[in-house]
């Protein structure tokens, strides 16, 4: 806070006070903070003299050839940023602040709002405060949006684990009726050569028949064993 102070004191030639303060006893135990004024004059050898710069208006400071108020603010915001990021990590903690608006930075939140010190003091008494009934609404609402969210995003996750499961089941279901379907045409195609086969071996056996009718219509002898005076194995054929 001391070094933040003297930067703005050498920056725009001003006094600056700072004190710190402690958390309230009856307020959030984290809350560490610094109050920090400073003159809207620059400070010279005799007293104070012309406005500081960052007192102009945008004309006046146009004039001087200085930008407008605006971008003044946001360089003290970011040079405030720098040395607590500054700090933090010199002490060893990860934790880091920025100065930029939430819009700014991508984040998809609602600025909070803050009940100020006059404000917090009341409620502290037990002092019921529109501002402070307009702020615990907003967070109520605040607090109902990010359940729905979530609500959302565990259905949201929900619904894609049970897509997987289902895209899964269905190629298990493509592969078992491919297989299925491969097995059929393989069942089929072995069917059809059997009957090939036996179709092949009746008319090699009615050929056999006719050709032994005819040899008996002739007196042709049929063969015979020469062991056991048996018909030879042709004879015995049969499908």
């Amino acid at each position: 806070m001391r070094e933040f102070s003297q930067e703005i004191a050498n920056r725009y030639g001003v006094a600056v006070d700072f004190a710190i303060h402690h958390p309230h006893r009856k307020g959030d135990d984290r809350n560490h903070h610094a109050h920090v004024m400073t003159s809207t004059r620059q400070v010279e050898a005799t007293g104070l003299g012309a406005k500081a710069d960052i007192e102009l208006s945008d004309s006046d400071r146009a004039k001087r050839g200085l930008g407008r108020v605006n971008e003044e603010l946001i360089a003290v915001r970011e040079r405030w940023a720098a040395l607590t990021n500054e700090k933090l990590q010199e002490h060893g903690h990860e934790a880091r602040v920025d100065h930029r608006s939430l819009e700014a930075q991508g984040i998809d939140r609602e600025p909070t709002s803050h009940l100020g010190p006059a404000v917090s003091a009341m409620e502290r008494r037990g002092i019921e405060t529109e501002v402070g009934a307009r702020i615990q609404a907003e967070a109520q609402a605040r607090l109902e949006r990010a359940a729905e969210l979530g609500r959302l995003e565990r259905e949201s996750a929900a619904i894609g684990q049970s897509i997987l499961v289902l895209d899964g089941d269905i190629r298990s279901a493509l592969q078992a009726r491919d297989a299925q379907q491969h097995g059929t045409s393989l069942d089929r195609t072995a069917t059809h050569d059997r009957e090939a086969v036996r179709r092949a071996a009746r008319e090699r056996w009615l050929e056999y028949r006719e050709g032994k009718g005819a040899d008996r219509e002739q007196g042709a002898e049929p063969a015979r064993g020469k062991d056991k005076g048996r018909d030879t194995p042709d004879d015995d054929f049969s499908l």
